[in-house]
């Protein structure tokens, strides 16, 4: 099962720090107070947030696309107090390609606001920048939303390369890519199949057997939407989806998929942990749900339902651990071996903030950080966290991980062997920190940084999607190697294929593989149970962030942008 990041997360959390890169369509979102205002009205100083789109998909909806050399920029306003928020500015582009439209001549005249805060053009003069276009009143527009790579936008316009991968594959990537949303990569990185279907995956979970998976996805991608979300099952080999059903809210507001189970070798018996938020007297509030569905059936149905922030399933299915309560902080365990009869058992009381849970191979240990924005207390520090749950009672230790306010950002736990836990941070300027089971550390290093949780581990590598690029490190110090290029999709999760091929990549060279610095303080053994592959075991499926609170159910862009003048 892939396990990301899910649970808990304000809006503003996400939008502050998106860097700069991207070969993605973007969604404008505006963060404003006041109503009623329109877009010419704005004020200059506002910020410009983009949500990742795939180019291959939303090239055929666009008027025009080019890539071209900005050669000037022309802006009417009327002098320097002026800080009207006006569509008025014209840049001057030499046209290098014609992407699509009737874009005749050696030049292009393009009208858009002020500058990238302002979601205008982004970009020097003299630099090459691609973008896709729409016809207004005559004239060409755009917006740093619509700004895309330009090398990524030429290879949108062709066909999707034919897979010239060999099976099996090392792992399943959750990705939009035009027509489909999953694809597979072998231990080369080359792609093994495309999977149609529409939208973007956020959660794989293997069947037994390995021959079937079954998926969580979303018809809304994107960090603002409320998650439009679904189940489905596919054909482990050519990913071909055998069935596919649309979960339905219980009730209004936005719904995020944290953990999805496959209890059976033809997916007749899937489990999905979804929580549901919703406001009232201007507090958020959550309620967990255990959804049931089949291969064979045609509709979902609800086994349980309770106040909750989070859950993940035990490898089988059989049972979920969840952070139950008003605040996410009793830690429960349902049995649900019966469908018809779960039954809720209280083990021990969460720290402030806990996030969702990554259970062990053992399955008698659970992991996770302080990360949860809402509920950790302000200024504290970033805290690892292991439940033995087969002690009586269930107890809990702590160790402080970094501090958020200095720029620690940890939300990420994945077991790499039965008593080894490593803490991913979600940006490179943290240190991997690995413990055991008692949260001593065994071993830290630098150069990681997984964008928004899409990890896993295969063999002795880490695996993980920083934004809509594939990286892999190897778990006992890195360095950190790029491995493979998304290029136009969402990143949705990614997964290691069970039995699948081990990661194969050259040694790290400055002169002739990307890679990130990577410095280790302590080697880590090496567990020696000869394991290929390890499932991801972080509860919550894929990044899923909601617009008011929850995350929606997806975090995926090769890199979002966001501007504040």
């Amino acid at each position: 099962m892939s396990k990301q990041w899910s649970g808990v997360r304000r809006l503003s959390d996400r939008a502050s720090r998106r860097p700069v890169r991207g070969p993605h369509r973007f969604l404008i979102t505006f963060g404003l107070v006041a109503a009623g205002l329109t877009l010419p009205s704005l004020p200059h100083a506002v910020a410009c947030s983009c949500d990742a789109r795939d180019t291959r998909e939303v090239l055929p909806r666009a008027d025009g696309a080019f890539v071209g050399t900005l050669l000037e920029i022309e802006d009417p306003a009327t002098g320097p107090g002026d800080e009207s928020f006006h569509l008025d500015v014209r840049y001057r582009f030499r046209v290098e390609r014609a992407v699509k439209g009737e874009i005749d001549g050696p030049e292009i005249d393009v009208y858009s606001w002020p500058g990238g805060g302002s979601c205008g053009i982004d970009g020097p003069v003299g630099g090459r920048l691609g973008f896709l276009l729409s016809r207004e009143s005559g004239r060409w527009t755009t917006s740093l939303c619509s700004q895309e790579d330009p090398d990524v936008l030429v290879r949108a316009a062709q066909p999707l390369p034919s897979p010239d991968g060999r099976a099996p594959p090392a792992v399943l990537v959750g990705t939009t890519h035009g027509p489909g949303r999953m694809l597979s990569r072998d231990g080369n990185a080359r792609v093994v199949a495309y999977g149609p279907g529409d939208g973007a995956v956020t959660d794989i979970g293997f069947c037994p057997g390995g021959g079937v998976l079954a998926e969580a996805y979303t018809l809304e991608p994107g960090w603002s939407s409320g998650g439009l979300s679904g189940l489905a099952v596919r054909k482990a080999g050519d990913l071909a989806v055998v069935a596919e059903e649309q979960i339905e809210r219980a009730r209004p507001g936005h719904l995020a998929l944290t953990d999805i189970a496959c209890r059976d070798s033809e997916a007749a018996d899937v489990l999905a942990f979804v929580v549901e938020e919703s406001h009232q007297n201007g507090d958020a509030r959550y309620r967990g749900r255990v959804l049931s569905w089949g291969a064979r059936r045609d509709r979902i149905r609800e086994v349980w339902a309770g106040p909750a922030q989070a859950g993940v399933f035990t490898p089988d299915g059989k049972s979920a651990y969840v952070n139950s309560g008003p605040d996410g902080r009793d830690l429960v365990r349902i049995d649900l071996a019966d469908l018809d009869r779960p039954a809720v058992r209280p083990l021990v009381k969460l720290p402030v903030g806990t996030g969702p849970l990554a259970l062990a191979p053992s399955g008698r240990h659970l992991a996770a950080t302080t990360s949860n924005p809402y509920e950790a207390t302000p200024g504290g520090p970033i805290e690892a966290i292991v439940i033995d749950v087969e002690a009586t009672p269930a107890s809990v230790v702590k160790r402080p991980l970094g501090d958020r306010y200095a720029g620690a950002s940890y939300h990420h736990a994945v077991w790499s062997a039965p008593d080894r836990v490593v803490f991913a941070p979600g940006n490179d300027e943290t240190e991997v920190q690995i413990f055991d089971a008692a949260l001593t550390r065994v071993a830290s290093w630098s150069g990681w940084g997984s964008g928004d949780g899409h990890l896993d581990v295969v063999g002795d590598r880490l695996v993980g999607l920083d934004y809509a690029t594939v990286e892999v490190a190897r778990i006992n110090g890195g360095p950190v190697t790029e491995w493979a290029d998304l290029e136009s999709g969402v990143p949705g999760t990614i997964a290691a294929f069970p039995g699948g091929a081990l990661i194969q990549t050259a040694e790290p060279s400055p002169s002739t593989t990307p890679t990130k610095s990577g410095r280790a303080s302590a080697e880590l053994p090496d567990p020696g149970d000869g394991s290929r592959s390890r499932p991801l075991l972080v509860g919550g499926a894929g990044a899923v962030i909601l617009a008011a609170g929850i995350s929606a159910l997806v975090r995926r862009r090769r890199r979002g942008k966001s501007f504040s003048p």
